[in-house]
This record gives C-alpha cells, sequence and structure tokens, in this order.
C-alpha cells in the first residue's frame, strides 16, 4: 500500500515543479517591469530635486527683501548718517574723479573734475560736523554752500550752446558710459538723502536736506550734459553754469 501511494505522487511532484518554474518565470518578468518603473520614477525624481535650489533660493531673495524692507525702515541716529553720508559721498566723489581721468575730451574732463571737487566739499562739510559731534556731542546745521543754475537757467545756456555750435561731432562711446553712469549715481544720491531724511529724528533732519536740493542740481547738470554730448558731441562750459566747489 506504501509503495502504492509513493508512486501515486510522483505525478503531483512534476506538476508543482512546473507551476514553481513558471511562477518563477512571472516573478524574474515582474521584477523586471519594476526595475524600469523604478529607473522613471529616479529620473523624475532627480528632475524635482533640481527645482529644489531654485526654490530654496527664491526663499533666500525674499528674506533679503524682508531684510531690506526692515532696515529701510529702522529709525537712524545723526552719527550713523553722518558715517553713512560720508562714505557714499566719497564713493561718487572717486566715480567723478576716474571719470575725469578717463574722458579725452579737455571740456568733459573738466566737467567731471569739477563735480569731484564739489563732492569732496560734501565729504568735508560731513566730516566736521563729525568731528564735532565727537567733541561736543552734538551737530549744527552749519550751511552748505554750492551755486547752482536754474532749470530756466539750464535750459537758456542749452539753447545759446546749440545755436552756436556750427558742425556736430561724434562724441565717443566712453563719453556717453561716464555721463549715464553719473546720471543714475545722482539718482540714486537723490534716493540716499531721502530715505536719510526719513529716517532720523526730525530735530536732525534740517542737515542733510541741505543736500536734497544740492543732488537735484547734480542732476540737472549732467542730464543737461549727457543730452547736449548725445544730440550734438558737445560738452557745455562749466563756467556756464557757475558750480563752484566748496
Amino acid at each position: 500500500m506504501k509503495s502504492k501511494k509513493v508512486g501515486k505522487k510522483k505525478p503531483t511532484a512534476r506538476k508543482v515543479t512546473k507551476k514553481t518554474a513558471k511562477k518563477k518565470i512571472r516573478a524574474v518578468a515582474k521584477r523586471k517591469v519594476a526595475k524600469k518603473v523604478a529607473k522613471k520614477v529616479a529620473k523624475k525624481g532627480v528632475k524635482k530635486t533640481t527645482a529644489r535650489p531654485s526654490a530654496k533660493k527664491a526663499v533666500s531673495n525674499r528674506a533679503k527683501v524682508v531684510r531690506a524692507m526692515a532696515e529701510a525702515a529702522t529709525p537712524l541716529t545723526v552719527r550713523q548718517a553722518l558715517v553713512f553720508a560720508i562714505d557714499f559721498e566719497k564713493k561718487v566723489r572717486d566715480r567723478y574723479a576716474k571719470g575725469a581721468e578717463a574722458i579725452k575730451d579737455p571740456q568733459g574732463s573738466k566737467v567731471f573734475a569739477t563735480l569731484a571737487k564739489e563732492e569732496q566739499g560734501h565729504v568735508d562739510y560731513l566730516e566736521n560736523r563729525l568731528v564735532q559731534l565727537n567733541t561736543t556731542g552734538a551737530t549744527t546745521a552749519e550751511t552748505l554752500t554750492t551755486i547752482l543754475p536754474s532749470t530756466q537757467w539750464l535750459k537758456d545756456a542749452e539753447a545759446k550752446h546749440r545755436n552756436t555750435v556750427s558742425m556736430k561731432r561724434i562724441a565717443e562711446e566712453t563719453e556717453l558710459e561716464l555721463l549715464k553712469e553719473a546720471l543714475q549715481a545722482e539718482h540714486d544720491a537723490s534716493n540716499f538723502y531721502h530715505d536719510l531724511v526719513r529716517r532720523l529724528p526730525e530735530a536732525d533732519r534740517p542737515l542733510f536736506e541741505q543736500f536734497l536740493n544740492i543732488e537735484d542740481g547734480h542732476l540737472a547738470i549732467v542730464q543737461a550734459e549727457l543730452d547736449s554730448v548725445q544730440g550734438l558731441g558737445y560738452w557745455f562750459d562749466v563756467p556756464e553754469f557757475a558750480l563752484e566747489a566748496m
């Protein structure tokens, strides 16, 4: 009886082996498919991770904007304002001084040299106020003297200049670039002092409010020079502006 039972089980064992083989084949096939899917997912995952830095950068930029806004809203002491203004005026002065050396046209070089001297006068004025503050503990808004042309004077001078020029000159690219940079610098100076005055206590504002009109005058001068050089290729004569350095 036992031998018969064993004989009957042999065919069953063969069937199980075939089924197992088929299952293994199917499992291998599934694993291959799974690997392909995994590769696709991995590639997608790489694309997603490459996008993350830009998102972090965006967050970082927003943080910088928030910090800048916070700084802009922070009140200043007169000492801080003097230090900031001295540093700013020195940069503007150096820009004009370098421009005077770079411009080949004698009249153009003279315009930039005169503006550099004017800015040095601003530096001297501010440094004297800082010394006064360090010595006495207070500052006085001494008059910041300068002679600037009015808007109407500039218009009249420009018309006169156009009538006296007989031939148009082709301005050098360096001249135009330096004038455009100077124009932007004067816009920045105007914004700088407006922001400075806004952040100061009311009692300390008169000292720096003087710079607002002066910088607006510089802006008008540089704009007039740029219009003349772009249009005719010639510079205004500095004495026409009656611009005197301190």
